[in-house]
């Protein structure tokens, strides 16, 4: 029984160790923390001497060198910005070309339309006369045949 109990005891302090972290879990994860904190830094600094800011701690081969990073970063920048106007370019041209190939089709499309409208109004127009004619004949209406003249 004192077996038990002493095994019991045993590993309930092996849980309470276990779930302390110890000093060297603190220390490394410190360390951790201070060497993210200096990147963080590093980099903000980076950032605001890539916008103009902190300059004046640089050497002038440090300045000579963010010159070059910047020229470059600027010329990829103005390229995909002609690479987008390419594509829009092109885009736009392909919608012309399709708009004129439907422009054409209408331009053909429409005077038949006009044509059937035409020839149906006309065909309404001589069978309301004829109805006239065939009921009294006494009236004094004239019909004109013809296309309407347009400006």
């Amino acid at each position: 029984m004192q077996q038990v109990i002493e095994r019991r005891n045993g590993c309930s302090e092996n849980h309470r160790l276990m779930d302390r972290p110890s000093t060297d879990q603190f220390q490394v994860e410190s360390e951790s923390s201070d060497t993210l904190h200096k990147k963080l830094e590093d980099k903000s600094r980076e950032l605001r001497q890539m916008n103009g800011e902190d300059l004046q701690e640089l050497t002038v081969q440090e300045l000579q060198k963010l010159e070059t990073l910047l020229r470059r970063s600027l010329s990829s920048v103005s390229k995909k910005k002609d690479e987008m106007f390419i594509q829009g370019i092109n885009t736009l041209k392909r919608k012309e070309v399709e708009l004129i190939r439907e422009n054409q089709r209408l331009k053909h499309v429409v005077p038949d339309l006009i044509i059937g409208q035409r020839q149906q109004s006309l065909e309404s127009v001589i069978r309301r006369s004829s109805y006239f004619l065939e009921d009294g004949g006494d009236s004094d209406t004239s019909l004109k045949l013809g296309l309407p003249f347009h400006n």
